[in-house]
């Protein structure tokens, strides 16, 4: 059985679904394959997504929808990005009864383990999985089964270069995929060694354009964003490569944003710079 719809079988009779740590690729890769065995199992499922790193108030609002009736379905499915950032008693409440009424499919994706009022979603009535950056074996391991995926292979001297160079990212599992991304893209199907490996990796680039993205998203103000974007356009940035890298750092809204955005990019109304600007502006 995959293990997407094993742990949605769970949901089913835990109706919260808890997913914290510092691993934002990881954990969205499982959002995103808790999401699709959802709706296969329930095409007419309310589904919303409230994102409280961008505003905490929205708790509000995953009330007010949890509270109405749906016109569609009996279970609505919610998605929660920063679960503790509204410390307040009756948004802990209204989590406890989630977890205890199972009327409603709960998804929390949090970058912590849960605060010292939070820590019941840490309780048997909730279906919890931690995603802590990946190092060491654990790295390597997740590296080798993504590189298997893409169909790329590395001789020895490759592969351990190719560890290294993913060991000092921050984010790495993302950094890791993007890469392999990039290597299954310019191998053409072939054994990369090291001097191949070297070519494709551009890694004082990819490490500027990392930073960049990471600086565009914790930015609040609206107005520093668009000079993150402009300086960087202006330094010669590949609006692509930035595109596809911030893909791998925001989540919540943001991320439901540019997956609109890529699909009119790839259906060719739209150009990658026109993308970042209106990302940036909204």
């Amino acid at each position: 059985m995959h293990y997407a719809r094993a742990i949605f079988f769970v949901i089913l009779k835990a109706m919260i679904v808890f997913l914290y740590g510092e691993d934002v690729y990881r954990r969205e890769v499982k959002v995103k394959e808790l999401l699709t065995t959802n709706r296969e199992k329930n095409k007419d499922a309310d589904i919303k997504v409230f994102d409280l790193y961008e505003n905490k108030e929205v708790w509000k609002e995953a009330r007010e929808f949890l509270s109405q009736p749906s016109m569609f379905s009996d279970k609505k499915t919610v998605v929660i990005y920063g679960s503790g950032e509204a410390d307040i008693k009756e948004w802990r409440e209204l989590l406890k009864r989630e977890a205890h009424t199972k009327e409603h499919v709960v998804i929390i994706s949090d970058e912590k383990a849960p605060k010292k009022n939070f820590l019941f979603l840490l309780g048997p009535d909730i279906k919890t999985s931690e995603y802590a950056e990946l190092d060491g074996k654990k790295l390597e391991i997740f590296l080798r089964r993504e590189a298997e995926q893409f169909g790329v292979l590395f001789d020895g001297g490759a592969w351990s270069v190719f560890l290294s160079h993913i060991e000092s990212f921050p984010l790495r599992s993302a950094a890791g995929v993007r890469e392999l991304e990039k290597c299954a893209l310019f191998s053409k199907n072939e054994t990369i060694n090291t001097k191949k490996l070297l070519s494709i990796i551009q890694t004082s680039e990819t490490k500027d354009v990392y930073a960049i993205a990471r600086s565009i998203v914790s930015e609040k103000k609206r107005e520093k964003k668009m000079t993150l974007l402009e300086c960087a356009l202006l330094n010669k940035v590949d609006p692509a490569h930035l595109f596809n890298t911030l893909v791998y750092v925001v989540n919540g809204k943001d991320a439901e944003r540019l997956a609109s955005a890529d699909i009119k990019i790839k259906s060719g109304n739209a150009e990658y710079e026109e993308a970042l600007f209106s990302f940036v502006l909204n």
